[in-house]
């Protein structure tokens, strides 16, 4: 079949006109194609979905094979030996996430969105009250929304957790999870407007919180300030986004429990010390790099940083925690 678009500015305006919204290195069982794209046509809405026989296709190469594909009636092509041929169609969506049976749900059409907040978060409102609508894209993998359910259970009563309320169906299907909404700021967001002695109490917060997951068993690997919300009510800290995260009895490595139960996650303190250096410097240092404590911090927080970084002083979050408490306290004595 030939394209009907021949002419190289025609064909580039038409790319224009669509957005790659996914690629996979890996096509359907039953195609013997080396990757796969999918784009959205910003005019209407519509998906297309494209293969290709090499790993790197051309940008020309894709932006035929898309064209191709929007005209065919399956909205989907394949470029396969030199050949382009319409496929059929593969939905960019991975598949619904399983819930237990116990959580309630609501259909997606009952709820108003009220604001955009990331790609899969929303503010929406249900019955006259606002909450968070966290849900799957098309670059969300069903293992993922699984594995936080799970880790949301897990912690489930805890005062430092935005509640789950209910799994949200789109056309009958899990896609989406209902959650708490608290009224406040991220730490990232607040950080450059308070002074330093300010910050002693959000750090004991965060030291309190922490070892409440901890005691539940869990361990939140993607902790910084931008994940912990100061609700503006009553001051009250909430760890939230717990789509990563370890569960005690797990081996990190290997992902499966071998560890024995109660086995701190050997970099959970590093992250610990991480973030209270992002608190109290509003830097946040990548991982790769190893944590030098400012000279200028006050001696307090230079010493947990350090034993958290560092150190081999604390083998709990709650090790850091009553240190820390503990020398608030003589400070406060005058000791």
């Amino acid at each position: 079949m030939v394209l009907s678009l021949e002419d190289a500015e025609e064909l580039l305006e038409w790319h224009k006109g669509m957005i790659t919204i996914k690629f996979s290195p890996h096509t359907p069982s039953d195609s013997t194609c080396a990757c796969a794209y999918w784009y959205k046509l910003r005019a209407s809405g519509e998906v297309l979905y494209t293969e290709f026989d090499t790993r790197k296709p051309t940008s020309d190469l894709r932006t035929r094979v898309a064209t191709f594909a929007s005209q065919s009636s399956t909205r989907a092509a394949q470029h396969k030996a030199d050949e382009i041929s319409a496929i059929a169609w593969v939905d960019p969506m991975d598949k619904p996430f399983k819930a237990p049976p116990d959580i309630p749900f609501i259909e997606r059409s009952e709820l108003t969105t009220e604001q955009n907040l990331t790609r899969t978060l929303d503010i929406v409102l249900y019955q006259g009250t606002h909450y968070i609508h966290k849900y799957m894209d098309y670059m969300t993998q069903t293992t993922s929304i699984e594995k936080e359910l799970s880790n949301h259970r897990l912690v489930h009563d805890s005062p430092f957790v935005p509640k789950l309320l209910k799994i949200v169906k789109s056309e009958g299907q899990n896609r989406g999870l209902l959650l708490e909404y608290i009224d406040g700021q991220n730490l990232s967001d607040i950080i450059h407007s308070c002074g330093l002695s300010q910050l002693y109490t959000p750090t004991a917060c965060i030291l309190e919180a922490l070892v409440d997951l901890e005691e539940r068993g869990y361990y939140p690997l993607n902790l910084n300030c931008a994940n912990i919300v100061l609700r503006d009510s009553d001051n009250a800290i909430f760890v939230v986004d717990f789509g990563s995260g370890f569960s005690r009895g797990m081996d990190m490595k290997l992902g499966h429990t071998e560890a024995e139960r109660g086995e701190l996650p050997t970099h959970m303190l590093d992250i610990v010390g991480r973030t209270i250096l992002e608190l109290w410097t509003d830097e946040i240092l990548p991982d790769h790099c190893t944590v030098e404590v400012p000279l200028d911090l006050p001696p307090l927080i230079r010493e947990l940083v350090t034993d958290c970084c560092l150190g081999s002083r604390f083998e709990t979050i709650a090790d850091a925690k009553e240190a820390y408490f503990m020398q608030l306290l003589a400070a406060a004595s005058g000791l």
